[in-house]
């Protein structure tokens, strides 16, 4: 590799970067305003926040309506045609073992979900609970969360297979002083079906059975996805303070996974169904903003 190539690779690495940094500064700028106005923090149906960051930056969100925790995990963010930067996030949600949406998980995500990897400690003093911090003089904050949080452990996280608990993608492209485009992309189930007999082991070496013809995922990705994308819409359009909102949902066949033990393929189903919905956000009803180019839209149709 050629002195020239090595810097367009550099120039490139650090352009990536930069808009990652963007996304994520007005993230939290976002957040922070939101949870000081409890109009906007109300809008987006939202109880608290945690910041995290390891590799990437990531925030815990409980809503308001659920009993679980969102994941909101930035993938990263990079300049397109007519934006500052497209943003894409993976949410994931972690249910109370109490909620209907648990049923839905994986054998294995609910081993998961009942592990020493969601063993959090219990709020102190009235700090946040995923940082253990304390601060004295809020000593009722976060009494619901006494018990724990929740959420992973900071310390256990990082064993979490990337797959587990996912709900969908949303992303956002932003236009400073013009406007944004909100596009969730996510399915009405991500369901897995055992294809072929087998067992896999697990701590103790457990024996976790899986027969052929069962469903061993059917966790509902639209649903959950909507309640956070909804609020979301809601709170920063006004965060912005956007005039005109404009929404759309597309859909197509979906696909389910098959899991022979082995190997985990896909095939298409028309049990169910692939949904794209967007909003596009203006300050101006004039306003343009530019296509967002996504693959995923083939196939699919513009709902009337």
């Amino acid at each position: 590799m050629d002195s020239a190539t090595n810097a367009g690779t550099t120039k490139m690495t650090s352009s990536l970067i930069d808009r990652t940094m963007q996304a994520a500064w007005l993230m939290n700028h976002f957040w922070l305003v939101l949870f000081s106005e409890d109009a906007l923090r109300k809008a987006a149906g939202l109880k608290y926040i945690s910041h995290m960051i390891d590799d990437r930056p990531y925030w815990y969100l409980w809503h308001a309506a659920h009993t679980g925790v969102y994941e909101l995990d930035l993938l990263g963010a990079q300049a397109i045609n007519g934006y500052d930067w497209l943003a894409e996030f993976i949410i994931k949600y972690y249910p109370h073992e109490d909620e209907p949406w648990h049923e839905g998980l994986s054998s294995l995500e609910k081993h998961c979900r009942a592990s020493d990897v969601f063993q959090t400690p219990p709020s102190v003093g009235g700090g946040c609970p995923c940082h253990s911090l304390s601060h004295t003089h809020e000593v009722n904050r976060f009494a619901d969360l006494t018990e724990g949080t929740g959420a992973p452990s900071c310390a256990r996280r990082h064993i979490i297979p990337p797959d587990f608990f996912y709900a969908g993608h949303l992303c956002i492209a932003f236009k400073e002083t013009v406007g944004s485009i909100i596009r969730l992309k996510t399915q009405t189930s991500w369901q897995v079906r055992i294809v072929k007999d087998h067992a896999v082991s697990g701590e103790g070496n457990k024996m976790t059975l899986f027969t052929k013809g069962s469903i061993d995922r059917n966790y509902p990705g639209f649903a959950i996805s909507n309640s956070i994308y909804r609020g979301f819409v809601r709170s920063w359009s006004s965060f912005h303070q956007y005039k005109v909102n404009h929404e759309q949902i597309w859909r197509g066949e979906g696909v389910r996974f098959l899991n022979d033990g082995r190997d985990i393929k896909n095939e298409p189903s028309r049990n169910i169904e692939r949904i794209i919905a967007q909003t596009e956000l203006f300050y101006r009803e004039e306003e343009v903003l530019a296509s967002v180019p996504d693959g995923d839209l083939e196939g699919m149709h513009l709902e009337n």
